[in-house]
């Protein structure tokens, strides 16, 4: 059955559960949570009878990497809706949650070698936007809580492009007058307050960069539990983008972790370790890599989950991608190893449109990463979905009322109910990486 495999079976004499791994068991106890009354996320049993139908499921899942990514550098998002983010994601065997970290608007993560990157550049967001970061201790709690849930964080630290929060925090990163940025949408020390992307970079005449690249990537590493480290990429023009692209790929290697980058960079001769994250799967690759789809036609949230939904982007998709759009998505490349949804907050400022943008599509994200390749009948999925709406609501979850799912706008986004909030087994109850 693999490292995530589970059966599953009810029958007279109880429940019984099989899997090779604790992962495995665990998904097992989130089909059988499903199969339960909605109402035992927040209500006790209190000595009620519930019947159980007798059945016996042996469930694999197709893709290793069933993810979502939030982007809390452009609008921040803290410890506490992250944490409820993986909640969720864990209710439906999702896996990895892509956190990019740091953008034009804003630096994240707390790196300790370079204090400037959050007592500077994590001052700035979009307009109406959130500003802040997380400290390396909630960064590493994060995690923690996320691997109880079988979820594996993925930090992007993105370069060398939308790096103007740390241009600001370290000016001696930009070339003279800086012409590394172009066209000049704010100079050091103003914090950028737009959504424009692809016009600021690191100098990349300077060999001095490259310390900073490694000072980063090094510490970032130390602090992640995961063996994977994203390097963005995308959105850039340079003589010597190729480059820097080869010499990041190498430094994330020598500090033990595997590259992540958006498709862009395998138009260098990166490693072949490296994973090609697509988003719009037209980079002609130099290297045959494993692959990661994220096309913005089908699973780019930010756009609109219906046409015409405000503060939503639509520069991918002007009618949006809705949730039968998603459903429909399928792929033959032979080194896909999963799918993932991004949610990009220029508009996105708060918690309710986080997850307007995240769910109900998020599901059909992680059905179609576990069972790729199975038939399937848009009519009967959302006759499923339909039963879900009571458990979200009871989540808290501030979902889209798909009109298609009769599902109403939900009034109780307050309630934080879930019955897995808050537990972490004593098997992760670690100790910090470091002396924090």
């Amino acid at each position: 059955m693999g490292p995530e495999g589970y059966i599953l079976e009810i029958n007279e004499s109880g429940v019984f559960m099989k899997a090779a791994t604790t992962a495995g068991l665990f998904y097992a106890i989130q089909s059988l949570r499903q199969i339960l009354p909605s109402s035992l996320e927040d209500t006790p049993l209190q000595n009620k009878r519930i019947q159980l139908p007798h059945l016996y499921i042996k469930d694999v899942p197709q893709y290793s990497w069933r993810g979502t990514m939030v982007d809390i550098a452009r609008s921040f998002f803290g410890l506490e809706y992250l944490k409820s983010h993986v909640d969720r994601m864990a209710l439906y065997k999702m896996n990895r949650l892509h956190l990019h970290l740091t953008d034009d608007q804003g630096w994240r993560i707390e790196i300790k070698s370079k204090p400037a990157l959050t007592n500077v550049g994590s001052k700035g967001a979009v307009e109406n936007g959130r500003y802040g970061y997380l400290t390396q201790k909630q960064y590493l709690e994060l995690q923690d809580y996320a691997l109880a849930r079988n979820i594996v964080i993925v930090p992007e630290i993105d370069m060398p492009g939308h790096i103007y929060s740390a241009l600001v925090a370290y000016p001696e990163l930009n070339c003279e007058e800086y012409s590394n940025i172009e066209p000049k949408m704010a100079t050091p020390p103003e914090l950028f307050t737009g959504t424009k992307v692809g016009w600021s970079k690191l100098c990349l005449t300077k060999p001095e960069i490259y310390n900073f690249v490694s000072k980063v990537i090094g510490e970032i590493s130390t602090i992640t539990h995961g063996p994977w480290i994203h390097i963005g990429g995308d959105e850039i023009k340079d003589d010597l983008y190729e480059t820097f692209v080869v010499k990041a790929d190498s430094i994330v290697q020598h500090h033990g972790k595997t590259s992540i980058g958006w498709e862009e960079v395998t138009k260098a001769k990166v490693s072949n370790s490296l994973i090609s994250q697509q988003w719009h799967g037209k980079v002609e690759s130099l290297v045959d890599v494993k692959v990661i789809e994220s096309i913005c036609t089908s699973f780019y949230f930010d756009h609109a989950n219906i046409p015409g939904q405000e503060k939503t982007n639509n520069w991918c998709k002007k009618s949006g991608v809705t949730l039968e759009e998603v459903y429909s998505y399928s792929s033959s490349n032979k080194n896909v190893i999963g799918l993932e949804a991004p949610v990009w907050t220029e508009f996105v400022w708060d918690d309710s449109s986080l997850d307007n943008r995240f769910w109900p599509r998020t599901i059909a994200v992680a059905e179609l990463a576990w069972n790729h390749d199975a038939p399937r009948d848009y009519r009967e999925f959302s006759g499923r979905l339909q039963q879900h709406q009571d458990r979200l609501q009871r989540m808290g979850v501030n979902y889209f009322p798909a009109e298609e799912l009769s599902w109403k706008e939900n009034q109780n986004t307050r309630i934080k109910a879930d019955v897995f909030r808050g537990f972490i087994p004593e098997s992760f109850k670690r100790t910090t990486l470091l002396n924090l």
